[in-house]
């Protein structure tokens, strides 16, 4: 979060009226990678808007992977369960 929010600052303080501080950069990562993102901060750059896609990207994978892992879990939970009851 804290590379991409560099980036995402030092690409957009100058051509980005909203973005004055490193903390409206941080915002907007945050914000993004969590899928939040309520549209007060965007991109005005070509280099800024690779950012967010990347952002978006990576907070889907995160989600994805989260997803999977409790369903893993679940699924493995439940067979130990099965086969409890079949061992009867």
């Amino acid at each position: 979060m804290a590379i991409t929010s560099d980036l995402f600052f030092e690409l957009e303080e100058k051509v980005n009226p909203h973005v004055n501080f490193y903390s409206d950069a941080f915002y907007l990562t945050v914000t993004t990678a969590t899928k939040v993102g309520d549209g007060d901060l965007l991109p005005m750059c070509v280099g800024g808007k690779v950012i967010v896609m990347l952002l978006m990207l990576l907070g889907t994978l995160i989600v994805v992977s989260f997803t999977a892992v409790l369903a893993s879990a679940i699924i493995e939970a439940d067979t130990q369960v099965r086969k409890r009851l079949c061992d009867f």
